[in-house]
């Protein structure tokens, strides 16, 4: 212990994933995207979604799966840098 700092070892995969994701966010271009709207019907759905499940759906689970279906229907809104071109 030095620094009141605990250092912990970490495994080999653990090193590649962080060693990764520094990487990614060094190489590769990123923006922000911002858009406001009224998420009234959204939330009312969502806690709909909640009171039937036992299983507790977040905000966050329903972006994620909405992104993902608008990226199949406007594939041109997930782009990759690949150095001289965008995939």
């Amino acid at each position: 212990m030095s620094g009141g700092y605990i250092d912990i070892p970490v495994s080999n995969m653990r090193q590649t994933i962080a060693t990764r994701l520094l990487e990614s966010t060094q190489t590769i271009p990123s923006y922000p995207m911002t858009i406001a709207c009224n998420m009234g019907s959204f939330l009312k759905l969502r806690k709909a979604i909640n009171n039937l499940s036992k299983i507790r759906i977040s905000v966050n689970d329903m972006l994620v799966k909405a992104i993902g279906l608008t990226n199949i229907d406007i594939p041109e809104g997930n782009q990759q840098w690949n150095g001289k071109t965008i995939r």
